[in-house]
């Protein structure tokens, strides 16, 4: 599925960076909000297999088109988010 969503975003580099711009920002809020609450036990809610894939997702998308400006662009708040 990982590969599959890679050749989708590069239907339309455009709309590739919208959407990976959006996910992408909802996982450092998710990160934001984990680092601000100071829960007991929140730990599970960041360290658990959906956002681990899903930081892999976008690792692999955002490596496999790095070279296009507009996904090249969110390398860095990717890495800052892992």
């Amino acid at each position: 599925m990982n590969n599959c969503f890679g050749e989708l975003l590069a239907c339309n580099f455009s709309v590739a960076y919208m959407v990976s711009f959006s996910y992408i920002r909802q996982l450092a809020v998710h990160l934001k909000t984990h680092i601000s609450e100071k829960k007991e036990g929140g730990e599970i809610s960041l360290y658990n297999w959906q956002n681990i894939n899903c930081l892999r997702l976008w690792v692999l998308a955002v490596s496999r088109y790095s070279n296009i400006e507009e996904l090249g662009q969110l390398i860095h708040p990717l890495v800052e988010i892992i």
